[in-house]
């Protein structure tokens, strides 16, 4: 086909080469149109190039779509006609005559057959027998219950699978291999679905029948005994294993963190002699592995310990080994055995890494040792070791734990400066927090400034963090509150919990005016509702003070708030303050507290309490005629004359 589309596309060109060379020779009308608009040969010759163009591919497009659908038709499938299915018989009984037998035909058949004149044909069964299930089958069906989550019925399983199992077993296959094969299969399905309890209790129903087992079985089981911790049977699994051979890696590791989880030092140093004095080593990359399975155990510098006197790794350790040991020295307190293992690591050659600074700067901190902290931070820094952020972090706190707050914060400056360590969220948090605890807040607001002009976007805890500054040493309100604006102006968004470290600043200097204000303007000013909660914190601190006119006003305007948002008064909030005020000696206030907030509708379990620890309540005509200081309960709330709004009715 593309033969005979290539012969006439030479065959066109040839036809348009001659038309061309006709039209040179002769003027045509066309030629003579050009002329007339005075167009030259080119433009000419241009429009015959273009036209001839025009039609061979208008030529090619005919014969491609031809040729496609003729394509397409070949290849469309052809219907064929079924024959009916006639079943094979031999060919003696071939029959000519396509009728099917009478009944009486096939009963002669059936009776020249079996040699019984009287027979007749058995009746078709609906439902045939269906034979009994090989091992591997009853394997299969016992993986297919354990992934359906019927891992907990596998006794019963396991029982019926080995029954039918053993009908079409072979000779050569004992009930022993039987069992051993289908639980197996059973223990692996479990540990990959994390069954592991219920492996456990698919072996003990079996234990009796499966005799040695085979290594791959103690393996699982195993493994399954580790992520279960169950470890009753954990050795006598770990005896029928090594009595097979050696034990694998993976099992020598499951068999260190047996011990550990079991917090079990001796009995691990008795199984790594045994394994010893039968020839049985490991390599190093094992080793690290079941060092660094300790770890998991309270015992883990005690059961790394024995694993380093065992030998049972001729390659001894490696920089990887001696910083596990490290670390889990400076967790139990033994700071000089830390540098004691650095020194006889460098002592073999092996230099040390990123990680093992990291643990001696720890080991530092945590024994607030600052010279040696800055003795292994010069050696980091003169070292080939890249240093990163948590190293200056680390080292960072070392300063703050000796309260070199200046040290601190002048490397967290150089740290910021490099082009390498940049301080991140935590080191300036970090810095900041030192700076609030010391009650320096200017300096944590500077640290502030700065960690937002190098682009670290501070968070809520920095914020308020940086505002309980002003409660570790008494502060004037008038700065508490400059405080919380400029926080505001850095990006504080307020939460009850600002509210809640913004109170606890004030009541330091006793600043309840101000404090009450915060909290009722806190809809209006910051577009946060404060909690019932921070009405009773604020009360509570003004029982504590003896301001008993300031805890009626607050307690008048936690009902206010409760009642503006349509909510029911917690009891239990009720209590607190009627407790503060029991505990404080104001038992007068604490009655005429309960009567309000029993006029406001709240209820509770306080009236058994409030008779048993303070006095009789005075009639209604004595609280009016209370003591200056003290409101009356015609005058609640803000130094307001009338009804509160959640009274209406009550009167």
């Amino acid at each position: 086909m593309f033969s005979c589309l290539f012969m006439s596309t030479q065959q066109l060109f040839a036809a348009a080469d001659t038309s061309c060379q006709a039209s040179t020779e002769t003027a045509s009308p066309v030629t003579g149109f050009f002329k007339e608009f005075g167009l030259d040969q080119a433009i000419a010759d241009a429009f015959w190039e273009g036209a001839l163009a025009l039609v061979v591919f208008g030529a090619a497009s005919v014969m491609l779509s031809s040729y496609r659908r003729r394509k397409t038709q070949s290849n469309k499938p052809q219907k064929v006609k079924l024959q009916p299915h006639v079943s094979q018989q031999p060919a003696a009984s071939v029959r000519t005559n396509t009728r099917l037998p009478s009944c009486s035909a096939r009963m002669a058949a059936v009776a020249a057959a079996t040699g019984r004149p009287d027979a007749a044909p058995a009746p078709r069964q609906s439902q045939p027998v269906l034979p009994a299930k090989s091992p591997s089958t009853e394997a299969d069906a016992l993986v297919r219950a354990v992934k359906a989550g019927k891992a907990a019925s596998l006794p019963q399983l396991l029982d019926k699978a080995l029954a039918r199992a053993s009908a079409v077993a072979s000779s050569t296959a004992t009930a022993e291999e039987m069992a051993t094969a289908l639980l197996n299969s059973s223990l692996r399905a479990c540990a990959a679905n994390h069954c592991f309890s219920d492996a456990i209790a698919a072996y003990k129903h079996v234990a009796a029948r499966i005799g040695g087992g085979n290594s791959g079985l103690w393996s699982i089981l195993l493994y399954c005994i580790v992520e279960a911790r169950t470890f009753d049977s954990f050795q006598q699994v770990f005896d029928n294993l090594c009595k097979l051979g050696a034990p694998s890696e993976h099992d020598f590791v499951n068999m260190v963190r047996c011990y550990a989880l079991g917090q079990d030092a001796k009995g691990l140093r008795k199984t790594l002699a045994s394994l010893c004095a039968a020839g049985q080593f490991v390599e190093g990359y094992t080793w690290n592995r079941a060092l660094a399975s300790c770890g998991a155990s309270e015992s883990a510098l005690s059961l790394s310990e024995a694993l380093v006197d065992s030998g049972i790794c001729r390659e001894g350790l490696d920089g990887v080994g001696y910083n596990t040991l490290m670390k889990y020295n400076a967790h139990a307190g033994k700071f000089s055995r830390c540098f004691e293992l650095n020194k006889e690591m460098l002592a073999k050659g092996i230099e040390a890494s990123e990680v093992t600074f990291g643990i001696l700067l720890d080991a530092c901190v945590a024994a607030k040792d600052l010279v040696a902290s800055k003795k292994v931070f010069d050696d980091l820094c003169s070292s080939q070791v890249r240093l990163n952020v948590v190293h200056c972090t680390t080292f960072i706190k070392s300063l703050l734990a000796a309260s070199d707050l200046d040290g601190a914060a002048t490397v967290l400056r150089e740290m910021a400066g490099s082009s390498g360590v940049k301080p991140d969220l935590i080191t300036y948090s970090t810095v900041i927090k030192a700076y609030a605890d010391a009650g320096d807040v200017r300096g944590g607001l500077k640290i502030l400034q700065e960690m937002i002009t190098h682009e670290v976007k501070p968070d809520e805890l920095i914020f308020n963090c940086l505002l309980s500054g002003c409660s570790v040493c008494p502060v004037k309100s008038a700065d508490i509150m400059q405080t919380f604006e400029t926080l505001r102006g850095l990006g504080l968004r307020p939460s009850t919990t600002t509210l809640s470290i913004m109170l606890k600043g004030l009541a330091q200097t006793q600043a309840w005016t101000a404090s009450l204000q915060l909290l009722t303007s806190a809809p209006h000013t910051l577009r946060l509702e404060p909690e019932a909660r921070l009405f009773v914190q604020l009360a509570q601190s003004c029982v504590k003070s003896r301001a008993v006119a300031e805890t009626e006003e607050t307690f008048n305007a936690m009902l206010d708030a409760v009642h503006r948002r349509r909510e029911r008064l917690d009891p239990g909030l009720v209590s607190r303050v009627l407790r503060s005020c029991q505990h404080s000696g104001e038992s007068r206030l604490a009655a005429q507290l309960q009567e309000t907030a029993e006029r406001a509708g709240a209820t509770g379990r306080w009236h058994e309490e409030k008779a048993s620890t303070m006095c009789t309540s005075k009639p209604r005509s004595t609280l009016e005629a209370s003591p200056k200081g003290m409101l009356s309960s015609s005058n609640l709330g803000n130094g307001s004359v009338g009804p509160r709004p959640w009274m209406k009715g009550k009167e």
